[in-house]
């Protein structure tokens, strides 16, 4: 399933930006929920139970970092502001990365790498062994050679896995798959996309190009994987 996130600032439009930026680039992310008044967002972190928190620290009433001393620590943090000041303090109170407004792109996937790297870390459902890797769903789980592997795609709350012998329909994350396969030759191409280099077939030119799989899938690549993906090739 998705990272269930919470996004707190005092400033709509910041709440605005952000969460598109989330749900164009970090496919990992699901906003469960916004808040621009702090006390309010102290009862949704209580009825929500998000795992990671875009969290401001300049706010009327209570900044972040005297929420996060009331606030029962179940999730990871993001600190965001427009003060590099901060960074320093932000870290000691727990954040697992420091974003500073405006959003630059690189660094928010940056900042979703992190966690992702953190939950894969501690996930004992997905683990490797002997080359083969665990692909749960909700009645189990499956183990798949990691060789037979084309590659992943994210959809919707789940990820679809596709093989040389049959797909799968996972309940992990991309990121999770991402951070596990590092070292064997898979490239997170696109924020929806995670491919084994092996499988492809054709490189198509283009503003950022498109990967040919042996499948026959046609994957977009963005621009900001392009240099990666040609180099692995």
């Amino acid at each position: 399933m998705k990272i269930k996130t919470l996004i707190i600032d005092d400033q709509e439009e910041v709440i605005d930006i952000l969460s598109d930026l989330i749900k164009e680039h970090c496919k990992d992310l699901e906003i469960s929920g916004t808040a621009s008044d702090p006390l309010e967002a102290m009862k949704m972190i209580e009825t929500l139970s998000p795992e990671l928190i875009f969290l401001d620290i300049k706010m009327p009433g209570l900044s972040g970092f005297e929420l996060l001393k009331k606030a029962t620590r179940n999730f990871d943090v993001v600190i965001i502001s427009a003060h590099k000041e901060y960074g320093p303090e932000a870290y000691s109170n727990g954040a697992i990365h420091y974003l500073l407004k405006p959003f630059e792109v690189d660094k928010l996937i940056e900042a979703v790498e992190r966690v992702c790297e953190k939950k894969a870390s501690a996930d004992p459902d997905v683990l490797i062994s002997k080359g083969r890797i665990r692909i749960p769903d909700s009645e189990g789980f499956y183990v798949v050679p990691i060789v037979d592997i084309i590659r992943f795609q994210a959809s919707g709350n789940y990820t679809e896995v596709f093989t040389v012998k049959g797909q799968y329909l996972t309940t992990k994350t991309l990121g999770i798959y991402e951070v596990k396969l590092k070292g064997y030759d898979f490239i997170r191409v696109h924020n929806k996309h995670l491919i084994n280099s092996n499988y492809v077939v054709r490189y198509i030119k283009g503003k950022s190009g498109i990967a040919v799989m042996s499948d026959e899938t046609c994957i977009d690549i963005s621009r900001r994987k392009k240099d990666e993906f040609l180099k692995s090739i």
